[in-house]
């Protein structure tokens, strides 16, 4: 069994300004394409409100999740996460609680752990209750 995934982010802003003489545009823009070919990964996908969910099976097998080979997934240390929402909702990595990502109008939000023990991840709905899909991966 192998993991292979690509984690693309690109933001690309074209500012603009004229006046009766002049017209002048300046593009200002980020982007990367990491490869991730080693560790596990993990998708979880449900509603969420006000209360929020924390998944913190990480240490060991994740009960329920399984790989492509239809075994449980094993995370032990995560190392990002993404998500996506219908509505708000607010993702937070529960060790350091420093880390935290949202997401809404089913945009995708992304982010690396900077915790390289991060091993439990929280999902709550903003503002309302919210669908969502959270990809978890890491070693």
């Amino acid at each position: 069994m192998a993991v292979s995934g690509t984690i693309n982010v690109a933001a690309s802003f074209l500012d603009t300004d004229s006046d009766d003489y002049n017209e002048s545009e300046k593009k200002l823009s980020l982007s990367s394409a990491t490869i991730v070919t080693t560790g596990s990964v993990a998708i979880v996908t449900g509603t969420v409100g006000a209360a929020p969910r924390t998944f913190t099976p990480f240490t060991g097998l994740m009960d329920g999740y399984r790989n492509a080979a239809g075994e449980l997934a094993t995370i032990t240390n995560v190392t990002g996460i993404a998500l996506s929402s219908d509505n708000k909702v607010a993702a937070t990595e529960e060790v350091s609680g420093t880390t935290r990502i949202v997401s809404q109008n089913n945009e995708v939000a992304f982010t690396r752990f900077e915790n390289a023990n991060s091993n439990r991840v929280s999902v709550v709905g903003v503002g309302g209750t919210a669908n969502f899909s959270l990809i978890i991966y890491g070693t």
